[in-house]
């Protein structure tokens, strides 16, 4: 069986049909993996932290894939799983350098951890707010956000927590 945590889905089948693309999705990022069938032998493609949307192989075994973080926005991505090289095939028109977001937990009132994303900008103007998203069963994730970069730009740390009832950390977490 497959240790991934998270929530899991198969995105695509190799042009050959001997390995199935799969991504995983946690704690707001998203990472591809590629697993061989005939060995059952899973391997990380190498995808930076960020969220990832339409992905899939192309003809000639590549894996394209759409991807954005909260400090790089949208861009299609090659990559090429036998040597792990990444190369941007087109990217939309680049927004300023951003502020990355860090993955952070702390212990919430049922004593678990929730996880959550922090931005921490370069000049904090001792302000600080909490980015609450909608639901319910929904998340933050570590995509481009032109609003979070404007609060960090202003000085204002960021703080984005997934707590009980978002999607992205399994179906007894979205139901609690």
């Amino acid at each position: 069986p497959l240790s991934l945590s998270g929530e899991v889905t198969a995105e695509d089948w190799s042009p050959d049909a001997k390995a199935l693309l799969l991504k995983r999705h946690f704690g707001g990022r998203d990472a591809l993996y590629r697993f061989t069938i005939a060995s059952k032998t899973l391997a990380a493609t190498g995808t930076p932290e960020g969220s990832i949307g339409e992905c899939g192989f192309a003809p000639d075994g590549k894996i394209r894939a759409m991807f954005q973080s909260a400090s790089i926005a949208p861009r299609l991505l090659e990559i090429d799983p036998a040597t792990g090289r990444q190369e941007t095939v087109f990217a939309s028109e680049d927004a300023p350098p951003g502020t990355a977001l860090q993955a952070v937990e702390f212990t919430g009132a049922e004593g678990g951890k929730v996880p959550a994303l922090l931005g921490v900008p370069t000049h904090p103007n001792g302000a600080a707010i909490v980015w609450l998203h909608g639901g319910p069963h929904s998340e933050t994730t570590d995509s481009f956000s032109p609003a979070i970069q404007a609060y960090l730009d202003e000085g204002f740390v960021v703080l984005a927590p997934n707590y009980h009832g978002s999607s992205g950390l399994g179906r007894a977490w979205a139901n609690s």
